[in-house]
Protein backbone atom coordinates (compact mmCIF):
# COMPACT_ATOMS: atom_id res chain seq x y z
CA UNK A 1 0.00 0.00 0.00
CA UNK A 2 1.71 3.57 -0.84
CA UNK A 3 1.22 6.16 1.39
CA UNK A 4 0.27 9.70 -0.46
CA UNK A 5 2.09 12.58 1.67
CA UNK A 6 0.69 15.96 0.50
CA UNK A 7 3.03 18.68 1.27
CA UNK A 8 2.86 22.56 0.49
CA UNK A 9 5.66 23.67 -1.77
CA UNK A 10 7.07 26.31 -0.24
CA UNK A 11 7.40 24.16 3.06
CA UNK A 12 9.18 20.95 1.15
CA UNK A 13 11.46 23.59 -0.30
CA UNK A 14 12.15 25.40 2.77
CA UNK A 15 12.99 22.09 4.32
CA UNK A 16 15.17 20.84 1.61
CA UNK A 17 16.70 24.47 1.78
CA UNK A 18 17.61 23.72 5.72
CA UNK A 19 18.94 20.15 5.07
CA UNK A 20 21.08 20.92 2.20
CA UNK A 21 22.57 23.91 4.04
CA UNK A 22 23.23 21.52 6.95
CA UNK A 23 24.97 19.45 4.28
CA UNK A 24 27.10 21.99 2.87
CA UNK A 25 28.08 22.91 6.79
CA UNK A 26 29.48 19.63 7.54
CA UNK A 27 31.54 19.30 3.94
CA UNK A 28 32.85 22.75 4.44
CA UNK A 29 33.85 21.71 8.70
CA UNK A 30 35.47 18.36 7.25
CA UNK A 31 37.74 19.57 4.30
CA UNK A 32 39.31 22.58 6.94
CA UNK A 33 39.91 20.02 9.22
CA UNK A 34 42.00 18.00 6.44
CA UNK A 35 43.77 21.27 4.91
CA UNK A 36 44.58 22.24 8.81
CA UNK A 37 45.92 18.61 9.44
CA UNK A 38 47.63 18.55 5.73
CA UNK A 39 49.72 22.29 7.27
CA UNK A 40 51.61 20.18 9.63
CA UNK A 41 54.74 19.64 8.89
CA UNK A 42 56.61 16.00 9.13
CA UNK A 43 58.35 14.94 12.02
CA UNK A 44 60.78 12.76 11.76
CA UNK A 45 62.43 10.12 13.58
CA UNK A 46 66.13 9.13 14.35
CA UNK A 47 67.60 5.43 13.38
CA UNK A 48 67.49 4.78 17.19
CA UNK A 49 63.77 6.74 17.69
CA UNK A 50 62.08 4.19 15.19
CA UNK A 51 63.76 1.09 16.57
CA UNK A 52 62.33 2.27 20.04
CA UNK A 53 58.78 2.92 19.09
CA UNK A 54 58.41 0.08 16.78
CA UNK A 55 60.65 -2.11 18.49
CA UNK A 56 62.64 -3.66 15.75
CA UNK A 57 66.95 -3.55 15.50
CA UNK A 58 69.04 -1.19 13.99
CA UNK A 59 69.76 -4.20 11.48
CA UNK A 60 66.04 -4.75 10.61
CA UNK A 61 65.64 -0.96 9.94
CA UNK A 62 68.65 -0.87 7.95
CA UNK A 63 67.23 -3.61 5.89
CA UNK A 64 63.79 -2.41 5.29
CA UNK A 65 65.78 1.05 3.88
CA UNK A 66 68.39 -0.68 1.66
CA UNK A 67 65.17 -3.07 0.47
CA UNK A 68 63.65 0.42 0.07
CA UNK A 69 60.70 -0.32 1.79
CA UNK A 70 61.39 2.79 3.70
CA UNK A 71 62.84 6.34 2.71
CA UNK A 72 65.02 7.62 5.03
CA UNK A 73 67.11 11.37 4.15
CA UNK A 74 70.21 11.99 5.44
CA UNK A 75 72.14 15.03 6.81
CA UNK A 76 75.31 14.56 7.73
CA UNK A 77 75.75 11.64 9.50
CA UNK A 78 72.21 11.24 10.94
CA UNK A 79 69.42 9.24 8.99
CA UNK A 80 66.06 10.55 9.77
CA UNK A 81 62.81 8.70 8.87
CA UNK A 82 58.93 10.50 8.30
CA UNK A 83 57.10 9.70 10.94
CA UNK A 84 53.88 9.64 8.84
CA UNK A 85 55.60 7.02 6.65
CA UNK A 86 56.25 4.81 9.11
CA UNK A 87 53.02 4.57 10.69
CA UNK A 88 51.36 3.74 7.26
CA UNK A 89 53.79 1.01 6.73
CA UNK A 90 53.82 -0.52 10.46
CA UNK A 91 50.13 -0.16 10.75
CA UNK A 92 49.50 -1.62 7.10
CA UNK A 93 52.05 -4.64 8.06
CA UNK A 94 49.41 -6.16 10.99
Amino acid sequence: MQRLIVVDYLEFQAVLESKLNRLKQEIIAELKSIIDNSKEEPKYLTRFEVSQKYRISLVTLHSLTVKMKLNSIKIGKRRLYESGQLDRYFNGMK
